[in-house]
């Protein structure tokens, strides 16, 4: 399926609300940021799950969820992002799906994805992660 374009003014808007969600992610504000990054989403033309754009904006709340603690948002968040444009491919993705799958203790499915983020990306998809993640693919899979 060919990727749809958004109207510039649109996509403007976009950049702008997602530039302060990553000020207020920095800032560790991630109540703050998750509220840019919903407004962001609500300007996708319906389905949003179409636009390249919702990828990196459910990625983003997801993040806030991931670093928050709030696994169970989160996961359903990099979910969203999996079914949207590139999301299946998406390492980064399927590494916080794996890493939320695995501190909710469903460590089938987490072994799925981190396994899946390790053949998209390698061994450097992990870099700046907690150890406890590849530590626990490596153990399983001898990677």
């Amino acid at each position: 399926m060919a990727s749809k374009t958004l109207k510039e003014e649109v996509y403007s808007k976009i950049l702008f609300l997602s530039k302060k969600g990553e000020e207020k992610f920095e800032e560790e504000s991630f109540e703050e940021a998750i509220n840019y990054y919903q407004q962001a989403l609500e300007l996708l033309p319906s389905p949003n799950s179409q636009w390249d754009a919702a990828t990196w904006l459910y990625s983003a709340i997801g993040d806030c969820h991931y670093f928050s603690q709030n696994f169970k948002d989160s996961l359903y968040c990099f979910h969203d992002a999996y079914n949207a444009p590139g999301g299946i491919e998406n390492p980064f993705v399927n590494l916080r799906l794996g890493q939320c799958y695995y501190e909710l203790k469903e460590k089938e499915k987490a072994e799925d994805y981190l396994l899946r983020a390790y053949m998209l990306e390698g061994k450097s998809i992990f870099s700046s992660e907690k150890a406890k993640y590849f530590n626990y693919l490596n153990k399983k899979f001898n990677l």
